[in-house]
This record gives C-alpha cells, sequence and structure tokens, in this order.
C-alpha cells in the first residue's frame, strides 16, 4: 500500500500527463519511489485545487 503522500503525488501526476510538462517517466519515478529515495528526483506538482481544513 502507498502512503497518502505518494498516491496524491502519483495521482496528480497520472492526471496531468502529457508528455509536454509532465511525462510518463516522472509517473514511473513516483511509481518507484522506494528506490529513488536515496538520490533527490525533481517531480513536476500541479495542484488542481486547495483544500482547506
Amino acid at each position: 500500500k502507498l502512503p497518502y503522500t505518494i498516491r496524491i503525488l502519483l495521482e496528480s501526476a497520472i492526471r496531468n500527463c502529457d508528455e509536454f510538462q509532465v511525462k510518463k517517466v516522472d509517473v514511473e519515478k513516483i511509481i518507484d519511489w522506494e528506490n529513488t529515495s536515496p538520490k533527490q528526483v525533481e517531480i513536476p506538482f500541479k495542484p488542481a485545487r486547495v483544500l482547506l481544513q
């Protein structure tokens, strides 16, 4: 099971995957988050809305 924060990043990347700003490689980086954790990688994050609770 994915941690909640990783799941949110993954869902956002999949939703915005257009091969221009968000690429398939970026989605794969998020999916492989455990193996890339020692390295710092940048992933695009495009929030759709702000939730205030």
